[in-house]
């Protein structure tokens, strides 16, 4: 598992260096744009996307066919995107807690702790959410043939998500961190995201089982 990881991170650090940055920056304009939450979602979903990467560069080389002839299982490659998904959510999440630290100290409005709480819970459900529903299509048919079907999931996904946020701030400019969705109600989605996630990594390995490369 600690291999498959360590594969996957020299791939991200070789070939995924401008979407570090654009995390950077979307994250960067979430905290500094006046309740520009949205930017931080597109932030996550980017970070989500990551590992859709590796396993894009994984069929061109074909290595995920030469991997079954090393000691792994294709439990291990699954368990190690799953995880490595979780390394990359967990990555927007301390990047705009460290980035908002920086801020806090400069002559500009930070967000507040419990502003602070409600985008993280926002982009922690976004990016569980995302994962959930577009890692079992890839595992089914591939990054090359599942590439339209998950990007019209996620245009109405991120079409979902900007509706609900818009519900009682309007326009996205409007949007106060994600202030007009209660705490304790981000928790409840927080949970079920993370229980659909979990139910997600078993579809997806029984998907890799039955898929024939």
């Amino acid at each position: 598992m600690k291999a498959l990881l360590l594969k996957d991170w020299y791939i991200l650090v070789k070939q995924a260096r401008w979407s570090f940055m654009l995390i950077f920056v979307f994250i960067f304009v979430s905290i500094v744009g006046k309740g520009t939450v949205f930017y931080a979602l597109i932030a996550t979903m980017v970070c989500s996307m990551l590992p859709v990467s590796t396993m894009a560069y994984d069929q061109m080389s074909r290595w995920d066919v030469y991997v079954l002839a090393l000691p792994f299982s294709k439990k291990d490659i699954v368990y190690s995107k799953y995880l490595l998904v979780l390394i990359s959510i967990s990555l927007s999440l301390v990047l705009m807690i460290l980035l908002n630290g920086i801020v806090a100290v400069l002559p500009i409005k930070a967000m507040t702790m419990n502003q602070m709480g409600q985008v993280l819970c926002l982009q922690a459900i976004l990016g569980l959410l995302f994962s959930a529903i577009n890692y079992p299509i890839i595992f089914k048919l591939g990054v090359e043939k599942g590439r339209a079907l998950y990007m019209i999931i996620n245009f109405f996904l991120m079409a979902i998500v900007g509706a609900l946020l818009s519900l009682k701030g309007g326009d996205f400019k409007n949007i106060s961190y994600g202030t007009s969705i209660p705490f304790a109600q981000l928790l409840y989605f927080l949970l079920g995201a993370l229980c659909i996630w979990l139910l997600s990594v078993f579809i997806s390995f029984r998907f890799s089982n039955k898929r024939e490369l």
